[in-house]
C-alpha cells in the first residue's frame, strides 16, 4: 500500500481509537466496531455508484454536484444504517451512537481515499 495513502486515514482511525478508549462504559464490542466499519466501506461503495448513476442521468454540473448533491446523498446513505441501529435499540447511549456513527464515517473515508487515490495516481496499485 502506497504510503501516502495509508497516511490519510490514520488520523481518522487513531480518532476513532481514542473515541472507543473515553467511553467508560464500553457497550461498544469490536465486533459491531468492526461491522459498522464495514458497512461504511459497503456504504461508500453504493454511493459511488448512485452518484456515478445520478451524474450520467441527469445534466447537472460536476463542481454543482460534488457541492450539493453528493453530499447531501452520501449522508442521507451512512443515516440509514444509524437509523436502524436506534430504531432496533442496538445503541445503548449517545456515546455508543457517536462511536458507531464515527466508525461508519472511517469505513466511508477508507474507500473514499482509495478510489481518490487510485482516480489520481494512473499507475496507481494497492499492492505497492
Amino acid at each position: 500500500m502506497h504510503p501516502g495513502l495509508f497516511l490519510s486515514v490514520i488520523p481518522v482511525f487513531c480518532f476513532l481509537g481514542l473515541l472507543v478508549l473515553m467511553d467508560s462504559f464500553k457497550l461498544v464490542s469490536l465486533r459491531t466496531l468492526l461491522q459498522t466499519i464495514a458497512v461504511g466501506c459497503a456504504v461508500a461503495g453504493v454511493a459511488l455508484q448512485l452518484n456515478t448513476w445520478w451524474l450520467e442521468h441527469y445534466a447537472l454540473q460536476p463542481a454543482f454536484f460534488s457541492s450539493y448533491v453528493a453530499p447531501v446523498l452520501e449522508e442521507l446513505a451512512k443515516s440509514i444504517y444509524l437509523v436502524f441501529l436506534l430504531r432496533t435499540r442496538r445503541v445503548g447511549f449517545v456515546i455508543d451512537a457517536a462511536i458507531l456513527g464515527f466508525a461508519l464515517g472511517s469505513g466511508f473515508a477508507l474507500v473514499e481515499n482509495i478510489v481518490y487515490y487510485l482516480q489520481l495516481h494512473d499507475d496507481a496499485s494497492l499492492f505497492l
